[in-house]
């Protein structure tokens, strides 16, 4: 039986499945306790809801304390290897006493992974999250990409708003995306391409909600058509799965191509959108 009790104290965020075989799954998000249980943005749990207590996290992440600013856990990856190691990305300045950028590797037992040698990293920032989104490439490297409102790495200027990372640490310099925007999803093709779907929001002075296909350099897919008028982001897109490369998407969006959605719709491979009601597909 699963058991959360009093449950969170505060938003969770994200939740990354352990696969080991173990039923436990890793929670974070800007909380500080769980069941009555000091919990610092991010825990373990067992299969039963009960906190892992091999996960030791001591202080785990420090606030921080900047008026409007979002301070914490945005979003969790296990790493592609089979090392249970777990990527953690948000607006974060601390960990367990030590300093951090807002990307972060720990290993299974909760200790940060110091083979992640990311340097000064992804600075935080004093007005909005740093770290929105990190994914596993999923294109047979260990590399992962990492998307928010990222403006440098490590003290080397960036494009705005993605980055790809090596296993090491390393910044890969050869994605340079065609289009900067403030990243919300990442999603990688799963069609052997690897390409990804990408989506957030461009700031003034050409502001808009972007839907867009990118190869592995960051250029746009020609034979994907980003929507014309979605009118918000796109937060979540996993594969169909029935052998037709269709996607399922979800988000704050209600509109999709003229066409009314409410928040979730299914596209094909190309970006337009699958048949409503029987109806023929939009083009």
């Amino acid at each position: 039986m699963f058991d959360q009790g009093s449950g969170f104290n505060g938003i969770v965020r994200s939740i990354a499945l352990v696969l080991d075989g173990s039923g436990d799954v890793y929670v974070g998000g800007p909380f500080s306790s769980y069941n009555e249980m000091v919990a610092h943005e991010i825990v373990r749990l067992n299969e039963n809801g009960t906190p892992d207590p091999a996960f030791m996290t001591g202080t785990a992440f420090e606030r921080i304390p900047l008026p409007g600013a979002f301070s914490g856990v945005a979003t969790l990856a296990l790493a592609p290897q089979d090392t249970r190691k777990l990527y953690v990305g948000g607006n974060l300045r601390r960990y367990n006493g030590t300093a951090v950028p807002s990307l972060v590797r720990l290993n299974p037992d909760g200790s940060l992974d110091q083979t992640f040698m990311t340097g000064s990293g992804v600075p935080a920032l004093s007005d909005g999250t740093a770290v929105e989104v990190v994914v596993p490439a999923g294109d047979g490297t260990d590399d992962v990409y990492a998307g928010g409102r990222i403006l440098s790495y490590d003290g080397q200027p960036v494009q705005f708003g993605l980055i790809r990372i090596h296993e090491s640490g390393a910044l890969d310099t050869t994605l340079v995306p065609a289009v900067p925007f403030v990243t919300m999803l990442v999603a990688p093709a799963q069609d052997g391409s690897g390409d990804i779907i990408v989506s957030g929001f461009q700031q003034p002075p050409e502001p808009g909600v972007r839907l867009l296909r990118l190869d592995r350099n960051g250029g746009l897919v020609q034979n994907f058509r980003p929507p014309s008028d979605l009118d918000d982001v796109v937060l979540v897109a996993v594969p169909v799965g029935d052998g037709s490369k269709d996607l399922y998407i979800g988000g704050a969006f209600t509109r999709y191509n003229g066409t009314n959605v409410n928040r979730f719709a299914r596209i094909h491979a190309n970006g337009s959108l699958a048949s409503i009601a029987g109806g023929p597909p939009t083009p």
